[in-house]
């Protein structure tokens, strides 16, 4: 059986890995440092403790990365106003999860190789009215399982293992949504929320009729939800275009 440090460490752990909140704090790994000089030898030396809470307090980002060691990131950023310190610099491969909650999007992280990232959750504060990334083509998370993004600009991904894919007031090249959602056999969720499509989305409509010939097949897609209730028929089109390249067979639509 585990003694007495192993089942404090343990515990240590799963606090610190559902501790996820919408604001700054000083987290599991801070806190229990300061209890006591046995709390403080576990905490500070356990590398997956501090990985686990990476930017839960900005202004110390630098001491948690430092003592992550090696280990793989739970990357979060809840605030503006205690944004990410300018000064830290994040090594993408080694990102787990990414929570974001700004006004400011991440674009340098998210246009680097993710190798290790599971679940991407990047929420904007403002809408989106226009503007890309500046790429086209798709780009390789092949650990990436579920992508959550509101109120910004669409990150197309290469995702074989993706699962749930939830997008809402998101500026969406048809192309792009389509490309990876060919690239996602294991999809089960798809939501798509009021997003906004460029411009051209009738001459994007049309290119892809042309382009994606064979249909799409998501054998595991259950569950869809497609807000369509606007009349404006730029905004309809590219769902209607979308539904007609899928071939699946949802238990809730």
């Amino acid at each position: 059986s585990d003694d007495p440090p192993r089942l404090l460490q343990r515990s240590l752990l799963e606090y610190a890995a559902g501790d996820v909140r919408r604001e700054w704090h000083l987290g599991a790994a801070v806190a229990a440092s300061h209890v006591s000089f046995l709390w403080r030898k576990l905490s500070v030396n356990d590398t997956l403790l501090w990985a686990q809470q990476i930017g839960h307090l900005p202004s110390a980002t630098s001491v948690f990365l430092e003592r992550a060691g090696g280990a793989l990131l739970d990357v979060q950023c809840m605030m503006e106003s205690h944004g990410w310190p300018d000064t830290v610099s994040l090594d993408a491969s080694r990102i787990k999860t990414l929570n974001w909650r700004s006004t400011t999007m991440p674009r340098k992280l998210l246009l680097e190789a993710l190798a290790n990232l599971i679940s991407l959750d990047v929420q904007g504060r403002q809408p989106v009215h226009g503007g890309t990334l500046g790429f086209s083509d798709l780009l390789d998370a092949p650990r990436l399982c579920s992508v959550n993004l509101a109120q910004v600009i669409f990150v197309p991904y290469n995702a074989p293992l993706l699962t749930e894919l939830s997008l809402s007031h998101v500026l969406i090249p048809l192309h792009q949504l389509m490309s990876v959602l060919q690239h996602a056999p294991l999809l089960t969720v798809l939501t798509l929320i009021e997003c906004e499509w460029p411009t051209d989305a009738d001459e994007d409509a049309v290119s892809q009729q042309t382009r994606f010939k064979q249909p799409i097949i998501l054998r595991h897609l259950e569950d869809v939800f497609l807000d369509d209730m606007t009349v404006n028929r730029d905004v309809s089109k590219p769902y209607i275009v979308l539904l007609n390249k899928l071939e699946f067979s949802p238990k809730e639509f």
